[in-house]
């Protein structure tokens, strides 16, 4: 140090001062994009909003003896599509109904041939309950059973298509419920009264 002029050169312990708070700085600024990263849409306290499955009654009807279709119209999220969300039917009192096995009949699409939405196709479930996903042609493109998975490959949803729950109970009575819960590594909401 210049002892004519002391300010003319920075002492060592204020150097290695501002080294010790430009390395902090560097530290923090980097932990806080790694934990944005690691927390971000894909961890568990996401903050992102789930994607949406809008459903709608749209009436239910007895196409056989003992064979209930309830029709549930859908505006779904962009990209939402079967391989993302499963369905449950539930009750306020007795809790949630299981699904059942579809009609060996009532299946998705075998290469480019697709099933016929009708009762002969798509009769009472083994079991409680099913759900049959329909194009807007009226063919079936997916079906959800006991299996827990839409069946087929994955289909993009669309406000054209229609999902039918295929009983052998009539579900629209009060306190049941439909409800789209997430199967992949999403997040999925979308529940309907029946």
């Amino acid at each position: 140090m210049n002892p004519a002029n002391p300010a003319t050169k920075p002492s060592r312990r204020l150097v290695v001062v501002i080294i010790v708070v430009i390395v902090v700085a560097s530290v923090t600024v980097g932990l806080v994009i790694v934990s944005d990263i690691l927390v971000g849409p894909w961890g568990p306290n996401s903050t992102y909003p789930p994607l949406l499955l809008n459903m709608a009654s749209r009436g239910y009807s007895e196409p056989a003896a003992g064979v209930f279709y309830i029709a549930v119209g859908l505006n779904p999220a962009s990209g939402l599509t079967t391989a993302l969300f499963a369905l449950k039917i539930g009750n306020n009192t007795t809790g949630l109904v299981a699904p059942g096995s579809a009609s060996t009949s009532c299946q998705g699409p075998s290469g480019s041939t697709y099933t016929a939405f009708i009762a002969g196709n798509c009769g009472a479930p083994s079991g409680n309950w099913y759900a049959v996903l329909v194009l807007g042609n009226g063919t079936v493109a997916s079906v959800f059973d006991s299996s827990g998975v839409w069946s087929g490959p994955s289909v993009v949803l669309q406000d054209t298509m229609q999902i039918y729950i295929v009983s052998g109970t009539n579900y629209t009575e009060p306190g049941n419920y439909l409800a789209a819960f997430a199967a992949a590594s999403v997040s999925v909401a979308g529940s309907l009264w029946l």
